[in-house]
């Protein structure tokens, strides 16, 4: 049963990932808050990057290029947004913080947390997280437009939480906006939830 159960979990992720669509971001509309905290020195583009987009750091090339949560560990490792378009050897700057980040898209209020995307460079909705991504919070929204980017990344795939033993299955599109932690049903519940 507790097999059973996991491997259900695990499915819902699957399916749940399917449902959720990327933000579509205008890079025209990209907006840093006033109190926006940014990498300093030289921040090289290693690839063409449009505003609002996702980075990590190629410490080999040292250059940022776009972060992607299911391609490895080192693409995973978002360290911030691009505050800029530019091409590879051009600057950009990288913002690490932003308490009110005009994100360049419409947000939602009712399912307002965002994840680093499987797509290179994009932000998907929590429910989006499926068994081969890194988990990465990324964005809170605090309207339709504007957002708290603040990074929350885990270190393994989403698929490794899943407990080998015990009663609970983690349920990953649950994530408490107050405390942000995971959130794992009883037993009882989940086979209550399963048999509606």
């Amino acid at each position: 049963m507790k097999f059973i159960l996991r491997s259900l979990a695990v499915f819902a992720l699957a399916i749940s990932a399917l449902h959720a669509t990327d933000l579509s971001i205008t890079a025209a509309s990209v907006v840093p808050g006033q109190r926006a905290k940014y990498v300093g020195g030289n921040t090289l583009a290693g690839v063409t990057i449009t505003a609002g987009q996702l980075l990590y750091l190629d410490s080999t090339a040292q250059t940022f290029k776009l972060a992607d949560a299911d391609a490895s560990a080192t693409t995973a490792n978002v360290v911030g947004y691009a505050a800029n378009s530019a091409s590879a050897g051009q600057y950009v700057g990288v913002v690490t913080e932003d308490d009110d980040f005009t994100v360049g898209a419409t947000l939602s209020t009712s399912a307002g947390i965002y994840i680093l995307s499987a797509t290179a460079g994009g932000y998907s909705p929590s429910a989006a997280l499926a068994p081969s991504m890194y988990p990465g919070v990324v964005l809170i929204a605090k309207s339709t437009t504007k957002g708290i980017f603040k990074i929350t990344r885990g270190t393994v795939p989403a698929t490794s939480y899943v407990l080998p033993y015990g009663d609970d299955v983690p349920r990953f599109a649950s994530i408490s906006r107050s405390s942000r932690h995971f959130i794992s049903p009883r037993r009882d519940e989940l086979e209550l939830a399963l048999a509606a």
